[in-house]
């Protein structure tokens, strides 16, 4: 009887490596198209985890303009990102998750 043993080789592991890289590229370039406060809120709600109240004590806005901000932010890289399907595919996947 034979039982299933994937084979990985170098090759494989090589291509999984450059195309984690050019995603992660290309996110850095659709972060890079946010302004310097919607870079800082989406650090800080998905990366940092904070709700909203707390993101606006830090940055010193009211509670509701972090929202909205917030808002702004993920719409214009779901924006950027409609080019290219894989690239939003896990900006999208990513956003849920960390909501």
């Amino acid at each position: 009887e034979e039982t299933f043993s994937p084979e990985v080789t170098i090759l494989d592991d090589l291509i999984d490596r450059e195309v984690s890289e050019n995603i992660r590229k290309k996110i850095e370039n659709l972060l890079r198209q946010l302004n310097t406060n919607q870079r800082e809120i989406v650090y800080l709600k998905y990366m940092s985890g904070l709700q909203h109240r707390e993101i606006a004590g830090i940055m010193g806005i009211q509670e509701e303009s972090a929202r909205k901000l917030l808002y702004r932010a993920i719409e214009k890289l779901r924006k950027s990102a409609t080019g290219d399907a894989t690239v939003k595919t896990i900006i999208l996947a990513l956003l849920q998750m960390l909501q």
